[in-house]
């Protein structure tokens, strides 16, 4: 990562945090509330489309994780489930 790009509030990650390459070109986002991950992270490729996309809940990984291919979509990661009776 050459570059962040991130807002605080409170001394804490607040918003979209946006890292950058060596070349300037957008290569994640991850959102942030009261500095936790929360929301979908996005991982792309130097040359743009998206790559991954991870899920979390209070800074944990939580959901579905997925990596994309040219043409194919693979779940890489499912949280289990409890069901509910």
């Amino acid at each position: 990562v050459k570059a962040l790009e991130v807002n605080f509030v409170n001394d804490l990650a607040e918003g979209e945090a946006i890292e950058y390459n060596d070349a300037g070109i957008k290569i994640a986002t991850t959102p942030y509330v009261h500095g936790a991950k929360e929301g979908v992270a996005k991982i792309f490729s130097p040359k743009g489309p998206l790559l991954m996309s991870i899920e979390f809940h209070q800074d944990k990984r939580n959901g579905v994780s997925l990596q994309y291919f040219p043409n194919l979509t693979f779940i890489l990661n499912t949280q289990p489930t409890t069901p509910t009776m």
